[in-house]
């Protein structure tokens, strides 16, 4: 499933919010009516922008590349992510 950045201990609420941003894909993928639409997140550029780094840093710095990705998903809080810092998809951001 998810990797995280770093060694986090999960809380109880983040656990509860991953919880229910994975409960809402899946009512998607089960073709159910999920609580909300869920919200996913893939962009290449933005997060460069947004992190105030160059379009050269964000390629070929992957330390700078996770940072200001993760600070996008963060502020934005999307169920899913597709992040192009380490190349995998991941659902339930929390």
């Amino acid at each position: 499933m998810s990797q995280m950045i770093g060694p986090y201990e999960q809380s109880d609420a983040a656990k509860a919010a991953y919880d229910a941003r994975w409960e809402r894909i899946l009512a998607c993928a089960r073709l159910e009516q999920p609580d909300r639409m869920p919200v996913g997140f893939q962009s290449f550029f933005f997060p460069a922008n947004f992190g105030g780094i160059t379009y050269k840093e964000l390629m070929h710095d992957i330390e700078k590349a996770k940072k200001v990705s993760y600070d996008v998903v963060m502020e934005f809080e999307p169920d899913g992510v597709h992040s192009h810092a380490d190349g995998h998809l991941h659902g339930a951001c929390a």
